[in-house]
């Protein structure tokens, strides 16, 4: 932002707006939730989400589905383990819902139960009838996984140190 116009005053609006007089689409990153359904009624262009605050991250899922996709073209009898920091992670959110809409046959979701998948994206699972399976070990579970999905512990999305110190 410092090194942006809005460092000048220029509003966030005004900022996508002048960026679609001269482009075909625009790809956001932004530090806030729901930043691109929020400025995209301003642009001229389409909007992308590139990453919004601590929200989703859905072009990092595509990256995540092709390189899947590449080994297993149908996802209707693989089973997919996430772990690390399911609670935090925009990355494994925004994979979850992805890989659910493409029909993948099961989760298994190991993690710290203070980190565990946040409800919203449980609904969307369960709405498609995958199965899940929550653990916090990995060793219980990882022979059952086609596809392993990492991440570490998001130091940076705690509000407290100690809570952090906890489950790292």
């Amino acid at each position: 932002m410092e090194n942006s116009s809005v460092n000048k005053g220029e509003s966030l609006e005004d900022t996508i707006r002048s960026i679609g007089c001269s482009s075909d689409a625009i790809i956001l990153r932004h530090p806030e939730a729901n930043s691109v359904q929020n400025i995209a009624p301003c642009s001229y262009v389409p909007i992308i989400n590139g990453g919004d605050g601590g929200h989703e991250h859905p072009t990092q899922s595509l990256l995540e589905i092709y390189t899947i996709h590449k080994h297993y073209p149908s996802l209707e009898n693989v089973t997919v383990g996430m772990v690390g920091d399911l609670k935090h992670s925009r990355t494994i959110r925004s994979l979850a819902k992805v890989l659910a809409e493409m029909g993948v046959k099961k989760f298994v979701w190991v993690s710290p139960n203070s980190l565990k998948m946040l409800p919203d994206v449980v609904e969307i699972v369960k709405k498609h009838n995958i199965e899940i399976v929550e653990t916090d070990t990995v060793e219980n579970s990882i022979g059952e996984f086609d596809v392993m999905y990492t991440n570490r512990i998001q130091k940076e999305r705690f509000d407290n140190a100690s809570e952090y110190e906890q489950v790292k």
